[in-house]
């Protein structure tokens, strides 16, 4: 996420102030529990971390259920769509309180437009191709009870071993009475 054409009151900002809105963003994404990276380049400034705008802080969030048609489901601390929008409504809100006019682009996503916040619908008209593409064919992220989910996995890895113990045994009879019957 980029922070471009940052203006307090209609002035580009001083080290200072670019600083203190460096450190306000910081504050309330990390309060939020999110983690990310917040740093100044130049006049502008980036949230991000390696190929992703943030990720969940797993003390404050559980983590989430990536699904993808083609493997079993994984926890993963990604966002879900509506943590993104929590996310961008932080920036938003950080940037009205400080009374910052500045453009946001997240991706292929506006985030606000001078003074002017978008908001959830804009967004989701702003969903490229790919990404609806994705959803469409269930490659999506979405909230789950992480107990709930490791228990439900645990259970089934106890059950498949319990089955593939009662396979062996089952065959080893089987031998055994095979044998008996070749005997008589």
């Amino acid at each position: 996420m980029k922070i471009t054409k940052i203006r307090f009151n209609g002035v580009k900002p001083t080290i200072v102030q670019l600083n203190a809105l460096k450190t306000a963003l910081e504050g309330r994404i990390q309060k939020a529990g999110f983690i990310t990276e917040v740093s100044i380049h130049g006049v502008a400034i980036r949230l991000g971390l390696h190929m992703k705008s943030f990720v969940l802080n797993t003390a404050k969030h559980s983590r989430n259920l990536q699904y993808n048609p083609h493997m079993k489901p994984k926890l993963t601390n990604l966002p879900t769509w509506d943590q993104r929008v929590e996310y961008n409504n932080i920036v938003n809100k950080v940037l009205t309180t400080l009374k910052v006019s500045a453009n946001v682009k997240s991706g292929p996503y506006t985030i606000r437009q001078g003074e002017l916040e978008c908001c959830e619908g804009d967004w989701d008209m702003q969903k490229p191709t790919w990404v609806r593409n994705n959803e469409y064919n269930g490659h999506t992220i979405g909230e789950c009870d992480e107990k709930e989910f490791l228990e439900e996995r645990r259970e089934m890895r106890l059950a498949k071993a319990r089955a593939k113990r009662l396979e062996a045994i089952n065959a080893k009879l089987q031998a055994e009475a095979l044998e008996m019957l070749k005997g008589a």
